[in-house]
């Protein structure tokens, strides 16, 4: 399972994701619908590690993805 708790993530002093909160479960179908600039792919960059969080959680299987050898 990959989660993500209070993620907050903003470029140049424009927040881009405030407190994200969100569960994605192995074997599920899973969408991020949002508007155009809006900052879903930011999440997912931020959920796979192209984007380093400013404060909150991504977890994988309930252990810190942001600090996992990769």
């Amino acid at each position: 399972m990959l989660e993500v708790r209070q993620v907050n993530k903003s470029f140049t002093g424009n927040q881009v994701l405030f407190d994200i909160d969100a569960r994605f479960e192995k074997g599920r179908v899973n969408l991020i619908i949002g508007q155009s600039g809006q900052g879903k792919s930011v999440l997912a960059k931020c959920m796979v590690g192209l984007h380093e969080v400013d404060s909150g959680e991504v977890l994988y299987d309930g252990r810190d993805f942001t600090k996992m050898n990769r």
